[in-house]
């Protein structure tokens, strides 16, 4: 069922590059359906545990599909597109996605991810729409199709926003980035996808499957870092690939939102139960005085 699966995505894949039929060498190499049959041969489906180099393993569930690094770079490369530093493999699944979604490692060093509970999601899309004005001046990043999700407990983030002509009608369709991060001790492994806004709720299911099943190894995690390992120079903005981070003065931050309440509501618990023995304890110390 998985590689029947996983044939009909390549195919649509294909359909999207019909400039290059399948039977024509791609710059005297293999050509798409030798890429093809390579990336079926190689795909692992869930349910399975694929190792990502030497800092993390990912659990597959459902409907998920693994291109490793090799046949994943012949493919990228049999239908003309740039093979990313730090790849790691191609992900797929079953939601009628015929985009491509690239899962790499970014060795940037250790990120301090709590810069993420004072920002606000305005910062985030401001910030966000100067970088995207700065590589292509004619478009711009105009609204969330799923707002940043930072998860503190397992230093994830994820975002999907919609960039435009700047000309664009103001309830225009257009393309849709993905992003998801999961942060460890050396770096970062992001998950990116270009898609339709149609697409993107697929999309960010992908995402959000393959970060529940995202964890780096021991000595790798984001816990596991030491005051003297390497630093990220630009921090979480760099991770984010939007330079420089933009601040407004309203909104409210991450730590406010419905994303932090978990957690928040977690520590104001423990808080509330020390305060509740505290004051237990005092008022029996009083009763034995008075005893």
């Amino acid at each position: 069922m998985i590689r029947a699966v996983l044939i009909a995505l390549l195919c649509a894949a294909a359909c999207a590059h019909p400039v290059l039929a399948a039977s024509d060498p791609i710059g005297g190499q293999e050509t798409r359906a030798q890429a093809y049959a390579a990336a079926l041969r190689a795909s692992i489906g869930a349910p399975a545990r694929v190792e990502l180099a030497d800092q993390a393993t990912v659990r597959l569930e459902g409907p998920l599909v693994m291109i490793p690094r090799d046949p994943a770079a012949r493919y990228l490369a049999a239908v003309g597109r740039a093979v990313p530093e730090g790849l790691l493999g191609l992900l797929l699944g079953t939601d009628g996605i015929d985009t491509t979604t690239i899962v790499r490692f970014v060795p940037a060093g250790f990120v301090d991810t709590d810069e993420a509970t004072r920002w606000t999601e305005a910062d985030m899309l401001d910030s966000l729409n100067d970088a995207v004005q700065r590589t292509a001046p004619l478009k711009e990043a105009r609204s969330w199709a799923r707002p940043p999700k930072y998860d503190a407990e397992e230093r994830q983030l994820s975002w999907t926003a919609l960039i435009l002509p700047k000309d664009a009608p103001k309830e225009s369709d257009g393309e849709v980035t993905t992003h998801a991060i999961g942060f460890g001790r050396e770096g970062y492994i992001e998950l990116t996808a270009a898609s339709s806004l149609q697409q993107s709720a697929a999309v960010g299911r992908l995402a959000d499957a393959f970060l529940r099943g995202l964890h780096f190894l021991p000595g790798k995690r984001y816990a596991d870092a030491q005051p003297t390992d390497k630093k990220a120079p630009e921090g979480l903005a760099g991770a984010m690939g939007i330079g420089q981070f933009h601040r407004r003065n309203s909104g409210q931050p991450f730590w406010a939102s419905s994303s932090f309440v978990p957690t928040v509501g977690g520590v104001v618990a423990g808080i509330g139960a020390l305060a509740l023995l505290i004051y237990i304890q005092r008022t029996r110390r009083q009763e034995a005085r008075r005893i």
